[in-house]
């Protein structure tokens, strides 16, 4: 165990209102490691045989009190770490200091993952939002309360935030995450597991997606009038002839485009999962997507594409698909959607589908396959007038 005890002016430095700092003494292995406590008073009023404030200063009690409180916090969290198998070192005790309650807690461990790590912004969006409901719940979780009651008992506080089934399925991804991470790093026993019995519930999502004759309404339509409407449309017809996503459309550059045996490819690590891919332009949908390139490029901007939220542009297709009577709801992933089933109903192998979406699993392009199975379904039942 560590050895502590307070040091007064340590370095015998008087600051210009005649006070120094007091320090906690930590003797360990032999070795002396010094943390401030932040006070600061003057020398008449410090006790050097008892290692206190003497009752002379007007904060007396209260000063002492949080002297020995963050010794308190310090044996404790000495303790927790032997409770969990973690080999401890003085230098831990450094990273309480930043904490207000100087206790080493879950959510302080989550807190120093996302400011340590270079994660995408959208992830750490994501992950401060799982702190913060975290945060909601319990601001002081320790490792030795994180068990399966711990996890039903958040579930059902996520509940009660009228959080969808999905939604609460995100967070108590990311509470697996990091609870992962702590066991890699020691802080918590892989024996005590509690996700093991601990199932994350989650709802099958509707994906929309369009068919042939509608994604043809939206090229034919006339949107000479407004650039605007014109412009987002086009960005949307690219989405839906190469598979991208958003954010990996807005972020393609020049840089992420390659001339090779005449075709010229997209060669883009996506955002989202850092999978790999490599799309022909000139092969996919007659060259289409490549026009669309061609025709917004510009030589002063570094990315390919002006710059625009999602949220904004998901509002301008909402007006596109009414333009077009389109009644699915129209958002820019759609088109994601629409690649896969526009080429797998064309009849492309599904592993070149896999491949052109980016998918680890094949699993995942099955999903739309699927999809194409309902939708024939439904049609032939419109066809022979059969209720659906």
């Amino acid at each position: 165990m560590v050895k502590y005890d307070l040091v007064y002016n340590r370095k015998r430095i008087i600051n210009k209102d005649g006070k120094a700092l007091i320090q906690i003494r930590c003797y360990h292995k032999k070795k002396y490691t010094y943390l401030s406590s932040e006070i600061r008073i003057e020398q008449k009023h410090w006790d050097e045989v008892n290692q206190l404030i003497k009752k002379t200063h007007p904060h007396a009690g209260l000063f002492n009190r949080q002297l020995r409180e963050q010794i308190q916090s310090f044996e404790e969290f000495e303790i927790e770490m032997m409770k969990v198998g973690k080999d401890f070192n003085v230098s831990m005790l450094k990273t309480l200091l930043g904490d207000p309650d100087h206790t080493f807690t879950f959510n302080h461990f989550v807190k120093n993952e996302i400011e340590m790590n270079s994660f995408k912004l959208n992830t750490v969006k994501q992950h401060r939002g799982f702190l913060n409901k975290l945060n909601g719940f319990n601001a002081s979780l320790l490792f030795s309360d994180i068990d399966l009651e711990l996890l039903q008992r958040f579930e059902q506080h996520l509940i009660m935030q009228q959080l969808h089934t999905n939604s609460i399925a995100r967070e108590f991804k990311n509470f697996r995450k990091f609870l992962n991470v702590a066991i890699d790093k020691g802080y918590f026993k892989l024996e005590d597991y509690p996700f093991r019995k601990f199932k994350i519930k989650k709802k099958p999502t509707s994906k929309t997606f369009l068919l042939k004759n509608e994604l043809e309404r939206i090229e034919n339509l006339d949107l000479s009038h407004d650039n605007e409407l014109s412009y987002i449309r086009d960005l949307y017809l690219f989405g839906a002839f190469t598979g991208l996503r958003f954010s990996d459309v807005m972020s393609l550059s020049k840089k992420d485009i390659t001339m090779m045996n005449d075709i010229t490819y997209v060669n883009k690590r996506m955002n989202k999962t850092s999978n790999f891919v490599q799309l022909p332009l000139n092969l996919l949908f007659e060259g289409k997507p490549l026009k669309i390139i061609n025709q917004y490029q510009d030589v002063s901007r570094e990315t390919l594409f002006q710059p625009f939220t999602n949220q904004h542009v998901n509002r301008i297709l909402k007006v596109i698909g009414s333009m077009t009577e389109i009644t699915k709801k129209l958002s820019y992933h759609s088109s994601r959607h629409t690649f896969a089933t526009y080429l797998l109903n064309e009849g492309l192998a599904m592993e070149s589908v896999q491949k052109l979406m980016g998918h680890t699993s094949i699993l995942q392009t099955q999903e739309y396959a699927k999809l194409l199975n309902i939708t024939v379904e439904n049609q032939l039942k419109g066809l022979y007038g059969m209720a659906s």
